[in-house]
């Protein structure tokens, strides 16, 4: 059994969802992506009374980024996420294509589990989430990334065979 992956990821993917960063993103520091992330997966909500589900599409954009795909339905959202750390966390960054690189963003925390099929993805602390002050929300998440109770579940998803 493989040891389990953790990573963060920031992710665009909820940014009209649940929240996000106003503040500038943090730049690309050049970090190797991880291969346990690509692939195609079946995301259902962590919320057991929801039964909110999606297409989740990870893919290698070049060797600094991802490209990622949202399907919801009949609607899709397209995202670029790049890798940065947070407090010896690694990041990924994610933000819509359509977007300026000074628009939103949102972090999520992402842990492939098991044998490489199950991908949870966590979003930061509603309290986070929830601050007025974007500054002091990211530096608290940047410092306390390792931690938790840092983050809240959003996901669990499959990895679609065949």
């Amino acid at each position: 059994m493989r040891a389990r992956l953790t990573v963060l990821l920031a992710a665009g993917l909820v940014i009209g969802a649940v929240g996000c960063f106003s503040v500038t993103a943090p730049q690309p520091e050049g970090l190797p992506l991880s291969p346990e992330l690509v692939g195609a997966w079946d995301c259902k909500s962590a919320d057991p009374s929801s039964s909110e589900h999606a297409q989740l599409t990870l893919l290698k954009f070049d060797d600094a980024q991802y490209y990622a795909e949202w399907k919801d339905g009949e609607k899709v959202e397209r995202y670029r996420a790049y890798p940065v750390k947070f407090n010896q966390v690694t990041v990924l960054v994610v933000r819509e294509v359509s977007q300026s690189p000074d628009k939103y963003w949102t972090a999520v925390r992402a842990s492939v589990e098991k044998d490489g099929s199950v991908l949870v993805l966590r979003l930061p602390a509603k309290r986070l989430l929830d601050m007025n002050d974007d500054d002091a929300a990211l530096h608290e998440l940047r410092s306390k990334a390792d931690n938790p109770d840092a983050w809240q579940p959003f996901a669990r998803c499959g990895l679609k065979v065949g």
